[in-house]
């Protein structure tokens, strides 16, 4: 078990989050598209063949706001439409929380409560399936802490 805390303290930070990210990405991408579209994200997908003006107009009459709407139109213009695709705009938010939530932590905290926290981001059950979903909770989770790291800091 010390060999395993002295590794998880001293491997260089660069390749302690490229693992910790690959781990991620794997969580977020093995299952992705086992679960077929559901209804909102059927909606997603729906309203994202729109052009913008048309996403902001539909948006409107709508709880939710429109970037994520619009963030997925031009990431399936990139991308592709496909079920994979489409939810992969999430995985991508999940793997950027990822990062910005070990340097909250490492501000706020130590190392290795920052290296920890990031591993609970990759693996924690609900990071995890938000990031597998075409809707935009992985969206906001991610803005949520980017706009903590940056009142952080």
């Amino acid at each position: 078990m010390n060999v395993i805390a002295h590794l998880f303290r001293t491997v260089n930070i660069k390749i302690y989050l490229a693992i910790i990210l690959a781990v991620g990405a794997f969580a977020r991408l093995v299952f992705i598209t086992k679960a077929d579209i559901w209804h909102d994200e059927g909606y997603t997908m729906m309203i994202s063949q729109f052009n913008a003006g048309e996403i902001i107009e539909r948006t409107a009459r709508d709880v939710h706001p429109p970037l994520y709407y619009l963030a997925t139109h031009y990431w399936q213009f990139i991308f592709g439409t496909s079920e994979l695709a489409t939810r992969s705009l999430s995985a991508a938010c999940g793997l950027v929380t990822i990062v910005f939530v070990y340097l909250i932590m490492r501000r706020l905290f130590t190392e290795g409560t920052a290296r920890l926290a990031a591993l609970f981001v990759a693996i924690g059950p609900f990071a995890v399936r938000y990031s597998d979903e075409a809707r935009m909770y992985g969206m906001a989770a991610m803005l949520v802490v980017i706009a903590t790291y940056l009142m952080v800091r």
